[in-house]
């Protein structure tokens, strides 16, 4: 996974910020998302937790989907309707 870059669509509830840091720990470059930009903080704290790179993004509606998605190589999708 080392370099492959990640994303963990709604990825800050539990089972999402597990996921993007087991991971992270495997060396990808993660990305999770949520509809809300306070829940951004998720990302260093999962980043200290498990190690690795950890980003936010945030996803309101499906059309802001394709942006962040044209570049992941790995996409782990707990997004309900996006």
């Amino acid at each position: 996974m080392a370099g492959r870059r990640a994303v963990v669509l709604a990825g800050t509830g539990p089972v999402g910020a597990r996921a993007a840091g087991l991971l992270a720990r495997l060396g990808a470059e993660v990305t999770i998302s949520s509809r809300d930009a306070g829940r951004g903080a998720g990302a260093a704290r999962i980043a200290k937790r498990f190690g690795g790179r950890v980003e936010h993004a945030t996803i309101r509606d499906s059309a802001q989907a394709p942006d962040l998605l044209r570049r992941a190589e790995l996409v782990y999708d707990l997004a309900a309707g996006l």
